[in-house]
């Protein structure tokens, strides 16, 4: 018997978050605001959460990611 065990990040859009016009430093293409957790997993499946979630600013097309400059998502 074995048990496949480990950690997940799940990203979720944030519905009318921020969006940086050419904000990718890679690609030049624009940045949404996203929330993310990590997730423990058992069997590629998550269970529960392991860390609280983070906003970060994400590339759709090429998948850059980044935390968020001071004062550039309103609220934080």
């Amino acid at each position: 018997m074995f048990f496949v065990l480990g950690t997940k990040m799940k990203h979720k859009p944030v519905e009318g978050g921020v969006v940086v016009p050419g904000g990718c430093p890679h690609c030049r293409h624009d940045l949404h605001e996203e929330m993310i957790c990590e997730y423990f997993s058992a069997f590629f499946m998550p269970i529960f959460p392991i860390s609280k979630p983070k906003t970060i600013l994400s590339c759709n097309n090429c998948g850059f990611m980044r935390l968020p400059y001071e004062g550039e998502i309103p609220g934080m």
